[in-house]
């Protein structure tokens, strides 16, 4: 709450003082615009500097007789919300191993919500990986759960290499990431992502088709853009 005051106080008293303000999505360029009158320009994050040799191979097209490999990418922390997609996945009773790559102060909180239902074989916490590209390339789903987000680099990374996305509506940047739901499905709560996981299990096709979409899209994020978009708007103040 402090935090949140503070941001509010420092956005509306010094932020018309600067020459210029970036924001990494439009989400929030349109937030300043209509709460404060702020003008901004946008430029997103270089989420990937590679981006080449990064094809997923050998998607799958049903899970009748196979197990759903479910991964998320991300600080271990309460706005992450990890604990839904652990929650949803407990009431479904299929096949499926949830990865989380990550680290941070919910670890503990996380083996203990993990263990309280019975999910040890089912959900693994891999802790911290330089290169999650190993790891995105073996699941069959990504799945973002952030309560709120600026950029969620993860989500591009996992589009870039033609992974299925599930994402809850964490504002910031991810409706630009997935074309608000025409590059992976958007949940708004427990329940839809419950439901759009078994979905995927089901009938994974249209979420094939969205991850086409999704990827073409995320190679608009790399750092070759970046840096053209960063010296325009550098030459034009």
């Amino acid at each position: 709450r402090i935090k949140k005051t503070l941001m509010r106080f420092l956005i509306k008293y010094f932020y018309k003082k600067f020459d210029l303000i970036i924001c990494n999505s439009k989400y929030l360029g349109q937030y300043l615009k209509k709460k404060y009158a702020i003008s901004s320009k946008t430029l997103f994050p270089p989420s990937i500097s590679d981006i080449k040799n990064t094809n997923k191979k050998n998607i799958k097209k049903n899970f009748k007789n196979s197990k759903v490999k479910i991964i998320t990418v991300c600080r271990l922390s309460k706005e992450k919300n990890i604990y839904e997609i652990i929650r949803a996945i407990s009431e479904i009773k299929k096949r499926i191993s949830f990865y989380i790559i990550g680290v941070g102060k919910e670890k503990r909180n996380l083996i203990k919500f993990i263990k309280s239902l019975n999910l040890e074989t089912k959900v693994k916490l891999i802790g911290f990986k330089k290169n999650p590209y190993d790891y995105l390339l073996k699941a069959d789903l990504y799945i973002n759960s952030s309560y709120f987000e600026g950029f969620p680099n993860s989500v591009v990374e996992a589009a870039h290499i033609g992974l299925p996305i599930i994402a809850s509506q964490s504002h910031g940047g991810i409706n630009e990431i997935l074309l608000k739901g025409k590059g992976g499905t958007i949940y708004r709560d427990k329940h839809e992502l419950k439901k759009s996981i078994e979905k995927f299990i089901d009938d994974p096709k249209i979420f094939l088709k969205k991850s086409i979409i999704a990827k073409k899209n995320s190679s608009y994020f790399n750092l070759k853009n970046h840096i053209a978009r960063f010296e325009k708007i550098i030459v034009g103040i």
